[in-house]
């Protein structure tokens, strides 16, 4: 059994990034693989906004984040990037979190416009 975390960076309750990761999940789930999921809606906005570092959830999700086998990150495409809440989050991590795992970054986009925001946005913030 793998143990892998799917992190959404969609700020929407209803948005078809969390759709994508939903299916993701399902599917590893009943390949018999453990998944933490988070949001980034799981956060307080506070603690994303004043890069509260020590609050217990965020500790918690770092923890999660470190122990895991690997990470699935998602997001929706705004502006030829991913969301500034998933950013925030992203800056609370402790340095080298994700190191010697791998990551699969996910982004949904409106149209094929978006194609490059994943190349040029996102994984130049993930371990290589």
């Amino acid at each position: 059994m793998i143990n892998i975390v799917i992190l959404c960076g969609s700020p929407s309750e209803k948005s078809t990034t969390n759709i994508v990761l939903q299916y993701l999940q399902d599917s590893l789930e009943n390949e018999g693989h453990q998944i933490t999921h988070f949001s980034v809606l799981d956060f307080s906005p506070a603690d994303l906004a004043y890069g509260h570092y020590n609050s217990p959830k965020v500790r918690e999700s770092s923890n999660i984040i470190e122990n895991a086998d690997g990470i699935i990150i998602g997001s929706p495409v705004y502006k030829a990037s991913y969301t500034g809440v998933l950013k925030a989050f992203l800056d609370l991590l402790p340095e080298g979190v994700f190191k010697d795992k791998p990551v699969l970054p996910i982004m949904v986009g409106g149209s094929p416009a978006h194609l490059l925001a994943i190349d040029f946005a996102l994984k130049p913030r993930l371990p290589h």
